[in-house]
């Protein structure tokens, strides 16, 4: 059995936990029988195991050196998913296994709309990993255009209407553990089949949601979502993410190729909390 240290590294998320990534990556690893360790600092063991199988994942303090060391010595793959850092911490260092780091396809820039691969932009002083993992937008059942349009409204106007990439978190879970099982290395692109503008995204998300009977309240936070940080380099960096690398050698398969399946599928995983939730609101 093979053991696998997910998101290893100080300052993460600031206690938030593993993250949904992190979380969708240790779920994928236990369909395939992985041994999962977890070092976060700052984070309960019911951050890391929430919406896991809590007894098969054990919880490794990230300030004994000792058990770190341990621990890395045992793994023969180190999965980082925290924010790239310059340097690596001093524990990988000695490491030998497979060792793979999160990073993001904001790398690239803008490129007019136009299609990127893993070649349209050199690894970073952050992307210091044998192997990097460029993630469009993730999104999944806990976090998605659904969530977005139910809590903040839609009205058809403030989305961005360039096209841009994303990728469910659990097709970015088995790609990544893909890599693992092939001892892949080098940079992958990590994207769906079908880049879209926010504008089509919420709007199905919105008509999904009213056909199940969830009334969609009409936004009125048009100019602060137009004016906010992110908006404008949504604005300003239009690309489209190739994943030819990633479904050649990694996933022949996505279980959500476009984000009509993936929406559909957090729908359904949601539909009877949302409605129980507006039955007792």
């Amino acid at each position: 059995m093979s053991a696998v240290v997910v998101s290893i590294g100080d300052a993460f998320c600031r206690g938030i936990g593993v993250g949904t990534l992190g979380k969708a990556v240790v779920k994928e690893a236990q369909r395939k029988e992985f041994l999962v360790f977890d070092s976060i600092a700052g984070t309960t063991r019911r951050d890391i195991t929430n919406d896991c199988n809590q007894n098969d994942v054990e919880l490794v303090s990230f300030y004994n050196d000792t058990s770190i060391a341990s621990h890395l010595f045992d793994s023969t793959h180190v999965l980082i998913t925290i924010p790239p850092q310059e340097e690596p911490h001093p524990a990988l260092l000695e490491y030998k296994g497979w060792l793979g780091l999160v990073s993001t396809t904001g790398v690239y820039g803008n490129h007019d709309g136009a299609w990127v691969t893993e070649d349209a932009a050199p690894t970073t002083l952050n992307e210091w990993a044998s192997t990097v993992f460029r993630c469009a937008g993730l999104y999944g059942n806990t976090r998605s255009a659904l969530d977005t349009v139910r809590r903040m409204g839609h009205d058809g106007t403030r989305e961005a209407t360039s096209p841009t990439s994303r990728i469910h978190e659990r097709d970015a879970a088995r790609a990544m553990l893909a890599c693992m099982a092939r001892g892949g290395t080098g940079v992958y692109n990590l994207a769906d089949d079908e880049p879209a503008s926010r504008k089509c995204v919420f709007a199905h998300a919105a008509r999904l949601l009213e056909e199940q009977g969830i009334v969609v309240p009409i936004s009125t936070n048009t100019a602060a979502a137009s004016t906010s940080k992110r908006a404008r380099r949504r604005g300003r960096d239009k690309k489209r993410v190739s994943n030819a690398r990633m479904r050649r050698e990694l996933l022949a398969d996505l279980l959500y190729p476009t984000y009509k399946e993936g929406l559909q599928a957090v729908l359904q995983e949601n539909l009877d909390e949302w409605k129980k939730n507006i039955a007792n609101s």
